[in-house]
């Protein structure tokens, strides 16, 4: 139904826009995603594009950094502050991997490796929920939800164990590290959208559309 390809494309097109606000790749979407065209930064992060162009892994290290520093000419101070505050937010537990977070942070070695631990554990458990949002050939929205909330309850258990490792300074530095908690906006499918289609304004259901 069309309906549903159009529901999944702004699921992707979303995880794909948060993986480039972390500043991170999808290797299942090839790093990128389509409408990045005025975005060089977005289209770098696509395979065929580094192919194409003979980018290589030292270059796309770089590029981070690259994007902050061009941000610098357009963002003021307190922008660019909040923007990484986000931007660390939207990485969650994943931001404890990053050397220079682990070195802001000057975390311990034994530290390193009990958030390491917990990293794995989340992991598993992410693997163990299996695949979800598809069952006889149908997208099962309800299924995705679900998952989707027992997701994000795995990770913020994630979040408490690795917190709980930290000492008091490094959790108060963490915290103004990551600053005023930032509400991503839920999808925007509309009130009439029930999984197996949407209506539109006069209540229609445009699966076929």
């Amino acid at each position: 139904m069309r309906g549903e390809h159009k529901m999944l494309w702004a699921l992707a097109v979303t995880t794909v826009s948060v993986g480039v606000a972390m500043g991170q790749g999808f290797g299942g979407f090839g790093g990128g995603g389509p409408g990045g065209g005025n975005d060089p930064a977005a289209l770098l992060r696509m395979e065929a594009i580094r192919k194409e162009l003979k980018v290589t892994d030292e270059q796309m290290k770089k590029l981070p950094e690259a994007v902050w520093k061009a941000l610098g000419d357009v963002l003021d101070a307190d922008q660019q502050k909040r923007l990484r505050q986000i931007t660390l937010q939207l990485r969650g537990t994943e931001a404890f991997r990053d050397p220079k977070i682990q070195t802001a942070l000057k975390l311990t070695g034994d530290q390193k490796e009990g958030i390491q631990t917990a990293l794995d554990e989340q992991k598993k458990e992410i693997e163990d929920l299996g695949p979800a949002g598809f069952g006889g050939g149908k997208f099962d929205f309800k299924g995705f939800q679900e998952r989707q909330e027992k997701m994000q309850a795995i990770r913020k258990g994630t979040m408490e164990k690795i917190t709980g490792l930290l000492t008091s300074a490094q959790k108060t530095q963490w915290n103004e590290m990551v600053g005023e908690e930032f509400k991503m906006p839920a999808f925007g499918f509309g009130k009439g959208f029930k999984g197996k289609g949407f209506k539109g304004k006069k209540g229609a259901k445009k699966d076929d559309e």
